[in-house]
Order: C-alpha cells, then sequence, then structure tokens
C-alpha cells in the first residue's frame, strides 16, 4: 500500500513537472527563466528543465535550486544537440532505461546536494538541452521517500545584444522578419482601404471585400502582437504570458477569418450568387464559431493532456475546413465550365470566361497554401541547419503574404468594362464595340450606322455591366422599319 501511495503521489507529481516544464518551454518562445520542479518516488527520473535551446558561443545558463530532501544527491547535465539525439532517441520511458541516462556522456554534469546555485558559460556554438537526473539514493533519509528538485533557470545569450540576449540563437532576427511583414501588411491594408473606400472602385464594392478588409485589420493585429511577443522575449528573461496568450489568440482568429473568407470565395459568395442557403449559413457560422472557441482555448488550456487534445481537435476541424474550400471550388469551377460549354454564344460569355479564370487562378493559388508548407518542412529538415530555423518562418509568412496578395489582387472591385475589353483582357478580341443582330439581321462595328429600314435590321447592342459580369445593359436600336431585335 505504501508503494501504491508513493506511486500515486509520483504521477501527481509528474504531471505538475510537466506543467512546469510547459511553462519554461512555450511552444514559439525562446527565452527560458521560471521555476522546474522534479519528483520521483525511488531516486530514479531523468527530467528535463529545457531541450534545444540555441546557444552562441559565450552563452549563459544561471541555476538556483534545492534538492529535497537535503542529503540526496541529484545530478544537473548539459547535452548537446548530437548527444541529445543520440542517446535520448534510443531510451523508452522505462525507468530502468531512464537510469541509463547517468552514464550517457554530456558536456556538462553538476553534482548537487541541498541548496544549490551555479553558473556555466557555453562554450562552442549549438543546441543544448539541460536534464536534472536522480541517479542514485544516497543519504540516510528512507530510500522510498521521494527526491524533489525545485529551482529557478536562467538562458542568455550575451552575443546577441541586450535586446536579443534571453533569445535562442535560431529564432534571432524574428521579430525584424514580423516588423517587416507588419509593414506589408499595412501597405496592402492602405491599398485595400483605398480601392474600396476612395478610388471610383468603390461603386463595385461587395461583402465579400468589406469580408476581407476585416480579415486584414486582423492579420495586422496579429502580426503585431508577434513581434512584440518576441521583441519581449528577447529583451526580458521570462515570458509575458498575457502578450503571449493575446499573440495566440489573434493568430486563432486570424485564422479562422482566412479559412472563412476562403471558404465563402469558393462558394461564389457576391460573386456568382447573390447569398447563401440557409443550411449552408448554419454550417459555416457553426464551424467558424467552434474553429474559433477552440483556438482561443489553446491558448489558455495548461496541461499537456488538454493542449494536445484541443490541438487535435483544431487540426481536424481546420482540415474538414479546407475540405469544404475544395469541394466548393471545384463545383463552382465545373458549373462555370458547364455553363460556357452548353450555352450558344451571348454577350454574357467573356465575362463568363473571366469568371472560370478568376477560379483556376483561386484554385492553384489555394493549391500552394496547402502544398507549400509540407516542402517547407522538408526543405528545413533535409537542408537548413538549426541555427538558420528562422528561414523556414520566414518562407510561411512570405507563402501566406502571396496568398493575400493573389488572392486579393484576383477578386477586387472592377472598373465598368464593355465586352471589347473583357475580350480583349482574355486575348480573344479587340477595340470596338460588339453587336449582334437578330436572326438574318446584321451586326455593324459602326457606332453610326443605321438599321437598313426592313423588320431584320434591328440592331441590339450589348454591355457588361462590370468586369465581373453581373450583368448586361441592352441598348435596343430599331430600323426605319421599327423591327424587333434578336
Amino acid at each position: 500500500r505504501a508503494r501504491r501511495a508513493m506511486g500515486r503521489r509520483a504521477a501527481a507529481a509528474r504531471v505538475a513537472l510537466a506543467a512546469a516544464c510547459a511553462l519554461c518551454a512555450l511552444p514559439g518562445t525562446s527565452a527560458v527563466a521560471g521555476d522546474f520542479s522534479v519528483d520521483d518516488a525511488v531516486g530514479n527520473v531523468a527530467s528535463p528543465v529545457f531541450e534545444r535551446f540555441g546557444f552562441a558561443e559565450g552563452g549563459v545558463i544561471e541555476m538556483e535550486a534545492e534538492v529535497t530532501p537535503n542529503d540526496r544527491i541529484v545530478y544537473v547535465a548539459l547535452f548537446r544537440r548530437s548527444d541529445w539525439e543520440a542517446w535520448y532517441s534510443t531510451l523508452s520511458r522505462s525507468r530502468n532505461l531512464l537510469l541509463q541516462m547517468c552514464q550517457f556522456p554530456s558536456t556538462m554534469r553538476y553534482e548537487a546536494t541541498g541548496k544549490f546555485s551555479f553558473r556555466y558559460e557555453v562554450r562552442d556554438q549549438d543546441q543544448y538541452t539541460l536534464q536534472v537526473l536522480a541517479c542514485r539514493v544516497g543519504g540516510r533519509s528512507d530510500p522510498m521517500a521521494p527526491t524533489q528538485v525545485t529551482g529557478y533557470v536562467t538562458l542568455k545569450n550575451p552575443a546577441l545584444g541586450d535586446g536579443h540576449a534571453h533569445m535562442s540563437l535560431e529564432m534571432y532576427g524574428v521579430d525584424t522578419l514580423y516588423f517587416a511583414m507588419l509593414g506589408l501588411h499595412l501597405a496592402m491594408l492602405g491599398y485595400w482601404a483605398w480601392a474600396t473606400m476612395i478610388a471610383r472602385t468603390r461603386r463595385h464594392r461587395r461583402q465579400v471585400h468589406v469580408l476581407c478588409f476585416v480579415l486584414l485589420i486582423v492579420r495586422c493585429v496579429d502580426l503585431a502582437l508577434s513581434a512584440a511577443h518576441f521583441v519581449s522575449l528577447g529583451g526580458t528573461p521570462e515570458v509575458d504570458l498575457p502578450l503571449f496568450k493575446a499573440h495566440q489568440i489573434a493568430s486563432a482568429l486570424a485564422t479562422a477569418l482566412f479559412l472563412l473568407t476562403m471558404l465563402l470565395i469558393a462558394l461564389g459568395w457576391k460573386i456568382t450568387r447573390a447569398s447563401l442557403t440557409g443550411r449552408e449559413l448554419q454550417m459555416l457560422v457553426g464551424t467558424f464559431v467552434v474553429y474559433t472557441v477552440v483556438g482561443v482555448a489553446v491558448a489558455f488550456c495548461e496541461t499537456t493532456a488538454a493542449c494536445g487534445a484541443l490541438q487535435l481537435a483544431e487540426y481536424v476541424l481546420r482540415s474538414l475546413l479546407m475540405l469544404g474550400i475544395i469541394i466548393a471550388m471545384n463545383f463552382n469551377i465545373t458549373h462555370v465550365r458547364a455553363t460556357i460549354h452548353d450555352s450558344p454564344w451571348a454577350p454574357s460569355l467573356p465575362a463568363a470566361y473571366k469568371r472560370l479564370n478568376q477560379f483556376h487562378s483561386f484554385r492553384w493559388t489555394f493549391l500552394a497554401y496547402l502544398l507549400l508548407p509540407t516542402l517547407i518542412l522538408i526543405f528545413q529538415i533535409t537542408i537548413l541547419s538549426w541555427s538558420f530555423e528562422w528561414v523556414s518562418t520566414l518562407m510561411g509568412e512570405l507563402l501566406l503574404l502571396y496568398v493575400y496578395t493573389h488572392v486579393g489582387f484576383t477578386f477586387r472591385p472592377r472598373p465598368t468594362m464593355d465586352l471589347a475589353q473583357i475580350a480583349a483582357q482574355l486575348g480573344e478580341g479587340g477595340a470596338g464595340d460588339v453587336r449582334y443582330a437578330g436572326v438574318g439581321g446584321h451586326s455593324s462595328g459602326s457606332e453610326d450606322s443605321s438599321g437598313s429600314g426592313d423588320e431584320e435590321g434591328g440592331v441590339v447592342a450589348f454591355t457588361a455591366a462590370d468586369a465581373n459580369g453581373d450583368g448586361l445593359r441592352e441598348r435596343g436600336r430599331g430600323g426605319a422599319g421599327g423591327g424587333g431585335g434578336g
């Protein structure tokens, strides 16, 4: 019974340790400074204080901790990236195998008991992992009593300067990257505001353009919080949790709104159709709300199990949204293509061809959004060294910027154009008016031509209402005999 009770206390302690480690190594963070705790029931445990932190030459590790009971002996071991991957990857969670870690080679090994503190200066540039090892029971206390280590650790890279001293080497310069991305997105936001609110094209503004404007605002807020988060990481030893949570919430909202906008465009909302059906609207609103709630919940989860479950749910919902975008997009392309192929020549066909080109362009852009992250990951694993991981972040941000720019340019508000201009843009026509006569009638390329005086001489001239082909204006001109048009 005593062993089982000790086992239960050890399991609870490991949950607390996982939470402490999550606090010390939050996703997307670099600075590490905070409390940690290691508990064990039988004096045999290896627990990471931090993992894979990039140090430049001259990096500093400072640690203050206490071992309880104070006559127990533990070891603080520092492993290089190569040693950590070579040795730790061979271990399972078996306690007997974890004991072997006490025999593994390490860059630094510090024997500690009671209250202790040490400062270690890294000699070589590399990624390092710091472990606390309770390898054996020492002293006169009960051998079944738990060994506990609590303390505070600080990691610094003085060589990176005061503004980046607490940042991992591979993340150096990421704050500048996010500031640059913020500037580009603000320029895009300014152009979109001008095109939809000030320029002459504002007359062709639709609800989907307003949604894109809101998306750009949320994206700029996300980038601003990301830049502020990394500036805070570099300049202060501890993670600013409120700023980090605000950054995660803004990122979740931006992703949810981006996927919603892509899905509405794929459905042709305000592009090929005026409104959505009731069922479509219910599914869209429900999915968007659930995805947003799950994304925000990830920012506030505190245990590894809860965070893993929420991230899995977020991944599933995101995959379903992407599947919906692919299906809706292919349906619209098939529908527009069938309209072109099955209909006789009509003045609206050039606009239909233009719409088909837009959806084809949108499909290729979304395909790049789906596939390129995998290629970036392969590039990072096979080509980039650990010190250039920021390049993969740069490539991911440039990909997202390309998607925003290309989709916005493709579906931007368009000025009024006639059929000849649409045909010229498609490479299928030239300048001049386009007129169609009734059956047996005639068409004229001259604006001043008149009817022939008989019933079949009526001419009907068509002009596209706008570049998006939403409608046609008909100008009827009867001949001297006053006949009807075709």
